[in-house]
């Protein structure tokens, strides 16, 4: 009997033992388990926080790049603005200029009308004979046009008679007065009609 009960109890003993050594067997079993899933799990979390960085990197770059295409495109719009408005300057500069010009012109063909008038003028007045064109030699053809043989007959008549009633009517003064008054054709020089002393005429 008591040989029964050792047994017994060694066999509650090795069973027990061979629990615990299973129980051990187990929770060893699952600590490695777990010690070998671990470095995964932190290896796909750092892989993933990698990833959620460098997405949030692109964003900020797209972000900055975005931000430098609107600063150009409205740099771009004020330059052409400027240069409109340059351009627009520059036309109504030289519309002034142009209109300036214009009016210069017109006033100095206005004052350039006159101008030619009063030359027109002197030019008139001079071909037209002094009023003492006999006491002095003049070269024209228009004052000898104006001057008619009969004129020139009466006053040589009216000098005639002048010089007789003076008592100075001798045949050599009445000839020099007379030559002296009619108009003759000088051969010896150029074509033209002179007033002057016999000498000078024909």
């Amino acid at each position: 009997m008591e040989g029964t009960g050792a047994e017994a109890a060694r066999a509650a003993a090795a069973a027990a033992a061979a629990t615990a050594a299973g129980a051990g067997d187990g929770a060893a079993a699952t600590a490695a388990a777990t010690t070998a899933t671990t470095p995964a799990a932190a290896a796909a979390a750092a892989a993933a926080d990698a990833d959620a960085a460098a997405a949030a990197a692109v964003r900020a770059s797209v972000s900055k790049l975005l931000a430098l295409l609107l600063l150009l495109l409205q740099q771009q719009q004020r330059g052409q603005g400027t240069v409109q408005l340059h351009l627009q300057q520059q036309q109504q500069q030289q519309q002034q200029q142009q209109q300036q010009q214009q009016m210069q012109t017109q006033q100095q063909q206005q004052q350039y009308v006159p101008a030619s008038l009063q030359q027109q003028q002197q030019q008139q007045q001079q071909q037209q004979p002094p009023r003492n064109y006999i006491k002095r030699p003049i070269r024209s053809s228009l004052l000898l046009a104006s001057a008619s043989p009969l004129a020139a007959a009466a006053a040589a008549a009216a000098a005639a008679a002048a010089a007789a009633a003076a008592g100075a009517t001798t045949g050599s003064s009445s000839r020099f007065l007379t030559l002296s008054i009619f108009c003759c054709y000088n051969s010896r020089g150029p074509p033209g009609y002179y007033w002057g002393p016999p000498s000078r005429c024909c």
